[in-house]
């Protein structure tokens, strides 16, 4: 949000059954189970999905997909502790 009270990004999660086959199947290129999706808005309009996969050991992964259908980045989640 800007100091004026715009807002430059949002994001609300999409029902799986909802979100647009092609972003779908370019993210289950990454992993086969897709536990949540998400539009991601700019200021005025969609902008790209992000998506949150397992694949079958386990590891939980974040596609970013294009409208288009395009993977434009993926990458790992890992649980972890900090202790300090």
């Amino acid at each position: 949000m800007t100091a004026d009270g715009r807002v430059l990004e949002r994001s609300h999660t999409v029902p799986i059954a909802d979100v647009p086959q092609h972003v779908l199947a370019s993210a289950m290129q990454v992993a086969a189970r897709i536990d949540e999706a998400r539009i991601v808005s700019g200021s005025e309009r969609e902008e790209y999905w992000t998506l949150v996969v397992h694949d079958r050991s386990g590891r939980v992964s974040v596609v970013d997909v294009t409208l288009d259908g395009r993977i434009a980045r993926s990458r790992r989640r890992v649980d972890a502790r900090v202790e300090g």
